[in-house]
């Protein structure tokens, strides 16, 4: 089993719904506006991000994560179909979960991706954003990091948000993506830089579904633009999961 930090990342967030539950990787804000949009008849789990103790994220690999992921999820639902979306980072993570459980045989019907650049996109995303200071900024940030550490306290505030951000930037640059056998999902914010697939087309083998919504990175999943993502995100879950349901025996 993979270590972790020694809590569960997985929060149950809408406990009732005959349908298909929905699992969301790290999907932060969309973790409490999605669900509310969606209903009660949809179970809802969510991700929530390594490090929000604290303490030093253990987990520092793409594959690691998810791998320590799948290992909760399949702790409250065994087996398959899994429904599975991701915000930003969290969608590199559900990519690789989505891959993993394909890998030992179980279904993914839904992969969704909420505004998350392809591997390939990604550092060039990050500096579109970043300003002249960041290096020195940065710099200065681990240091801080490293003495709280090494006197056995905790971070907080900026320095845990940049401690989980820098975990994730490096996770991503060392993580060698695969080809999706599956459909791939992607809602792009149209304030967000970059294509509107966001370097997915090259890994999508199963077939691409492409849909800008409006807002950018951060708003898209926030009031008022997040109600126009539940709602496309309602159709699809509605269609794989009839799809699914006619094609069991």
């Amino acid at each position: 089993m993979s270590e972790s930090n020694g809590s569960s990342n997985l929060v149950l967030i809408q406990p009732e719904g005959e349908g298909l539950p929905l699992f969301c990787v790290q999907g932060d804000q969309a973790n409490r506006n999605i669900p509310r949009h969606l209903g009660p008849t949809r179970p809802f789990y969510a991700f929530r991000h390594q490090g929000g103790d604290g303490r030093r994220i253990l987990l520092d690999r793409v594959e690691t994560i998810a791998e320590h992921s799948i290992l909760e999820m399949r702790a409250v639902r065994p087996r398959g179909p899994y429904l599975m979306c991701g915000y930003s980072f969290g969608g590199v993570i559900a990519y690789e979960m989505a891959q993993q459980l394909l890998a030992i045989g179980e279904e993914v019907p839904l992969l969704a991706l909420f505004d998350t650049y392809a591997p390939s996109l990604h550092a060039e995303a990050v500096r579109h954003s970043f300003r002249f200071y960041e290096p020195v900024k940065a710099a200065v940030m681990r240091t801080l990091m490293e003495r709280r550490w090494a006197k056995g306290s905790t971070v907080s505030g900026r320095l845990r948000h940049f401690h989980i951000i820098e975990t994730y930037l490096n996770a991503v640059a060392k993580y060698t993506v695969l080809p999706y056998p599956g459909k791939l999902t992607v809602f792009k914010a149209e304030g967000s830089w970059g294509p509107v697939d966001l370097g997915w087309h090259a890994h999508a083998r199963g077939g691409l579904d492409l849909q800008a919504l409006p807002g950018d990175h951060n708003t898209i999943v926030n009031e008022p633009h997040v109600g126009v993502l539940a709602e496309e995100l309602r159709h699809r879950l509605e269609f794989v999961e009839a799809a699914w349901t006619n094609a069991v025996p």
